[in-house]
């Protein structure tokens, strides 16, 4: 249920700033004419802010957006990915194609459309943008609007390691429904960038596994030392140590995620507050360095130990 609140307060985020963003543009447009305003470019301005935001009930769009994003978490290789995506994204669109840039080219990877649209291994000239175009902006050739509606057609921009890769063309059912697929497109692009991690994801599994056998037989052999209400008070310190560090570096460790650097970006806070675990809690023998990165594992790697070794 936390996952599904986490998701309608991204959508509604998302949908902010895109007001926002469009509000930002009509009013540079209007201060660009030397401060004069007319009454006839204030009204639409003002309709657009009142009513931008109340185009697509958010119920109605987070439902195929929590849907989308359990099926792509679930997806364990990029062809599992791309055909989750297609799937259930295709109910909104006539056609989606994906197209990857290879050189100078946009090669279509995969679609899925009726009539004769473009279809596998189709190519164009390679298109470079930053934010979502319609399909009628003069950087796309015609001979890909050609086939196409273009005032329901749109291509969003698809982003790998912060740089473009290519882009998503749909051609809408109905035009509202862009703020969906902008969303949505954002969704798949997290989790291609992540899949490479996934692939490993047995072996970390086993990996965590085995830490947990461990940790479960020195507490055995111990005497059940985890109830020594000392030893939780320093896993509760080192809970707190791992937080500041979550805290203070959120831009390192996304960044750490996915390019598997995390220990290296993180080194020196990793290193001070080590060092402020073991000045409250010299004894290594009855406060054993696993504390420290058992908290580590948890709140800065998200249970994923080898990004700490």
């Amino acid at each position: 249920m936390d996952e599904k609140k986490d998701l309608i307060l991204q959508f509604i985020n998302f949908k902010l700033d895109k007001l926002v963003s469009e509000l930002k543009i009509e009013m540079e447009k209007i201060f660009s004419k030397d401060f004069y305003v007319k009454a006839d470019e204030v009204e639409p301005l003002i309709k657009k802010l009142l009513t931008g935001a109340n185009n697509t009930p958010v119920s109605n769009s987070v439902d195929p957006l929590y849907t989308l994003n359990i099926a792509l978490k679930n997806s364990t290789n990029q062809k599992e990915l791309i055909e989750n995506f297609f799937g259930i994204m295709f109910d909104y669109t006539n056609y989606i194609g994906f197209f990857i840039f290879k050189g100078d080219n946009a090669i279509c990877y995969a679609a899925k459309g009726k009539g004769e649209k473009p279809q596998k291994d189709f190519k164009i000239k390679k298109v470079i943008f930053m934010e979502s175009k319609e399909l009628s902006d003069p950087i796309f050739q015609d001979d890909l609007r050609n086939f196409f509606n273009p005032e329901l057609s749109i291509a969003i921009p698809l982003f790998i390691k912060f740089k473009q890769a290519g882009f998503f063309l749909f051609e809408l059912k109905q035009k509202d429904d862009y703020k969906l697929l902008e969303v949505a497109t954002s969704m798949f692009e997290r989790e291609l960038n992540i899949l490479p991690l996934k692939t490993q994801e047995g072996i970390k599994t086993q990996h965590l596994q085995t830490v947990e056998q461990k940790t479960q037989a020195k507490t055995t052999t111990s005497g059940n030392k985890q109830e020594d209400p000392v030893i939780k008070k320093a896993q509760r310190f080192a809970n707190a140590l791992a937080s500041d560090i979550k805290l203070y570096n959120e831009e390192k460790i996304k960044e750490g995620l996915v390019k598997g650097n995390l220990k290296e970006l993180l080194q020196d806070d990793i290193e001070k507050s080590y060092t402020a675990f073991r000045e409250r809690y010299p004894d290594k023998n009855k406060f054993p360095d696993s504390l420290f990165e058992e908290a580590l594992i948890k709140y800065v790697a998200k249970g994923n130990a080898d990004l700490l070794k």
